[in-house]
């Protein structure tokens, strides 16, 4: 097998065991600017509850890539899952602050 016969195999093997990641929010028309503001709105306490979700998410990405023998890319799941958990610890800790002087919206 050549080089470039190499090449276009491992490209094609790739684009077949690869995850299919979209490039907009399913179910969410507006854009992503919009999204973050959208979320950063809401209580803070959804906010945490919202990165708590992204962290769940996230570390299951990470096994599911650990069970397919990616461990790199598990290892940067993970890693992306402490450095969320570090934001979401941050919003608690903000919405302690602000939690007695807020009126939540039903």
């Amino acid at each position: 097998m050549s080089a470039q016969q190499n090449v276009r195999f491992v490209r094609n093997f790739a684009e077949a065991i690869a995850v299919k990641h979209g490039t907009a929010v399913e179910g969410y028309e507006g854009r992503l600017p919009e999204l973050v503001r959208n979320i950063h709105r809401m209580c803070y306490n959804e906010v945490v509850e919202f990165y708590r979700l992204a962290i769940e998410e996230l570390r299951q990405q990470a096994e599911n890539d650990r069970a397919k023998g990616r461990t790199q890319l598990a290892e940067k799941l993970d890693e992306a899952a402490n450095t969320v958990d570090q934001l979401r610890m941050q919003f608690a800790r903000i919405w302690q602050i602000c939690e007695p002087h807020m009126e939540v919206e039903k």
